[in-house]
């Protein structure tokens, strides 16, 4: 099935979910294998991201070690194993707004669904231990005009990193002039408590679809039920397959064991 026909599956999804149908529940997948694990289990649509690919990989949750090329080559890969809307986590566009035409024409082609970009700072160009940084407003709308002109089909998906560090109010700023700008869709990365999400909800819900990312790390306190309730589209569960597969593990390794035998009683004489 060819990219435009994704985009109008997954589209048809979040019409549904307006007309007061259920949350689009996204779980994230690494590979073509855990890809089709996902879809035979009834995924309806899926998420790739460097976060999921390095705990997959590499056994942390150190995103920045996973190149693009990694994550282009595994976006093909999903693609050519499940026919399913695909969710593709391109950071912050590797780069300035020329990098971010070349990252759309390439996870496109490759065949992401949506392509999700965020206003932080590139890594390799923010000091060590400095926290999140974002870039100026402008400069994102730039990366964001670039994206949206360069697209065929896919759609485009915007997160901030503002809010942690100008505050919700700027956070809501950047986002309405990101929505001025042609961005399809809202990512709302884990909020910090259940109240944030729900002003996130109340100022945009209803207006644009709204994404929310579970993300990676300890379980904040908001539920499917809750986001439902609130107006969100869909959520991300980046690691919720990885963890489930995990957690099946031992089950399976025991069952590779040989029976116990048991104690030979020796020959029985006459």
């Amino acid at each position: 099935m060819a990219v435009k026909a994704h985009v109008s599956n997954f589209e048809a999804m979040v019409a549904a979910r307006a007309r007061g149908g259920d949350l689009l529940a996204v779980p994230g997948c690494w590979d073509a294998f855990s890809a089709r694990v996902a879809a035979e289990g009834g995924a309806a649509a899926l998420s790739l991201s460097p976060r999921t690919v390095a705990m997959a990989r590499y056994g942390r949750p150190d995103e920045d070690q996973v190149a693009f090329g990694e994550v282009v080559d595994l976006t093909r890969s999903i693609r050519e194993s499940v026919d399913l809307p695909l969710i593709v986590d391109a950071q912050a566009g590797y780069g300035n707004a020329l990098n971010v035409i070349r990252t759309v024409k390439l996870f496109e082609r490759a065949g992401a669904s949506a392509i999700d970009i965020s206003d932080a700072v590139s890594p390799g160009s923010v000091q060590e231990g400095a926290g999140d940084v974002v870039v100026r407003p402008a400069d994102m709308i730039g990366k964001l005009k670039a994206a949206l002109d360069t697209r065929v089909d896919a759609l485009i998906v915007v997160r901030t990193r503002a809010a942690a560090v100008e505050g919700l109010a700027a956070a809501f700023d950047r986002l309405e002039a990101y929505l001025e700008a042609g961005a399809d869709l809202i990512l709302v990365e884990r909020a910090p408590d259940r109240t944030s999400a729900q002003r996130v909800a109340a100022h945009f819900a209803g207006r644009v679809p709204l994404i929310y990312d579970f993300g990676v790390g300890p379980e904040d306190d908001m539920t499917a039920a809750a986001l439902e309730d609130l107006g969100y589209a869909m959520a991300l569960s980046p690691l919720a397959l990885l963890n489930a597969m995990s957690q099946a593990a031992p089950r399976a390794l025991s069952s590779l064991a040989p029976p116990r035998r048991l104690r030979p009683i020796g020959v029985v004489k006459s």
